[in-house]
């Protein structure tokens, strides 16, 4: 029976582990492409800002004061973040200068948003879980052997998403596409 509450007591310590890890590493990205975002906007730089703010926020208390509603919210953080995401890809946001025009998806903002729902699925039943499961500290638990292999590969990861942060070039990304001229290629037989 101490083997099984053992390997309990471990599962959430990983997940909380690992979705902190998650979470820095996408605001590692954020973080790298704030700028690029107020040149854009200044409410696209503020947004980006205020991500990274609350995502490193979530990673500490994850680590240090692990809670039923501390994990809640990263999954709503995450989750918002992943939903926002999809809609600048596929329809563009309805605010700013470029709005309604969706934008291409590259590398870095793809990374960053698997770190995102990695963050969402690591923590999901964990934040289901009753308070006594989540009173440790994970800096203070126990094995850090899968621990310490979880976050170097998430560090690996952020790693190639922040190798691609010079191909972002977001302001590019936004410009509204060039009208079609149809007349002009019915003219030219």
């Amino acid at each position: 029976m101490g083997v099984a509450l053992a390997r309990r007591g471990r599962a959430p310590t990983l997940a909380l582990a690992v979705a902190a890890a998650c979470l820095l590493g996408a605001e590692g990205i954020h973080a790298a492409v704030i700028a690029d975002h107020f040149a854009e906007w200044w409410a696209e730089g503020l947004f980006f800002f205020v991500l990274c703010v609350l995502e490193a926020g979530l990673a500490v208390a994850l680590l240090l004061a692990p809670s039923r509603r501390v994990c809640q919210a990263a999954v709503a953080a995450s989750v918002a973040t992943v939903g926002v995401w999809a809609w600048s890809r596929t329809v563009g946001v309805p605010l700013g200068p470029n709005a309604g025009y969706p934008e291409p998806a590259g590398r870095v903002d793809v990374v960053a948003t698997v770190l995102e729902t990695l963050t969402a699925l690591a923590l999901a039943p964990t934040a289901m879980r009753s308070a006594a499961a989540l009173r440790r500290p994970v800096l203070r638990s126990g094995p850090l052997r899968s621990t310490g292999a979880a976050l170097v590969a998430v560090a690996l990861v952020t790693a190639f998403g922040l190798s691609g942060v010079d191909a972002h070039a977001h302001h590019a990304a936004h410009a509204p596409p060039a009208p079609i001229n149809v007349a002009a290629g019915v003219g030219g037989h």
